[in-house]
């Protein structure tokens, strides 16, 4: 398992990602700005999934 402290910029989180051995997916919860970083992710060949946490 691999762990950092991320900052919220774009090009930050694209470039721990990236240093990552093998192939990498990515998912996050969805929230009101998380869109922008799913569009830069996926547009850097970076498989990524947006999710919605169920309400209990």
């Amino acid at each position: 398992m691999f762990q950092t402290e991320l900052t919220p910029f774009y090009d930050h989180i694209e470039s721990w990602i990236t240093g990552l051995p093998g192939p990498v997916a990515e998912a996050y919860e969805a929230g009101p700005t998380g869109f922008g970083l799913y569009r830069d992710l996926t547009a850097a060949g970076i498989r990524c999934e947006v999710l919605a946490r169920p309400k209990l």
